[in-house]
């Protein structure tokens, strides 16, 4: 299953090799938080709850921030979507997975004194 995914990643929406490798290792490392791998993984056994403690799993021991973690979470929507395209599933689990919320970073200023250096 997971070689057919990723060569729609390469195909079809065309991803960067950079991406596609980010997107393989983040369901990779999922499977393997569920016990599994490509061969043994069962995506109809997958359940949203699984999903939800495989985030906080990732973000309170693997001390990863929101902007990465949100990166893997659309790894994983993007395959349950791809698998409910493909009738592999017949209801998306991650539609009700909402992104973390990321820190804004406030706009650097510039003094006046040194506008009128330009």
């Amino acid at each position: 299953m997971l070689p057919e995914f990723i060569r729609y990643l390469e195909a079809e929406r065309r991803y960067s090799p950079r991406t596609v490798r980010n997107y393989r290792r983040d369901i990779e490392r999922f499977m393997a938080w569920l016990d599994c791998d490509d061969a043994s993984f069962d995506p109809r056994s997958v359940t949203t709850d699984q999903v939800r403690e495989w985030i906080i799993h990732r973000t309170e021991e693997g001390k990863i921030g929101a902007a990465s973690m949100n990166r893997e979470i659309a790894s994983i929507r993007t395959l349950f979507r791809w698998l409910l395209r493909t009738g592999a599933i017949e209801k998306d689990i991650c539609r009700t997975i909402p992104s973390l919320k990321t820190s804004r970073r406030l706009p650097a200023f510039i003094p006046e004194s040194r506008m009128t250096d330009i």
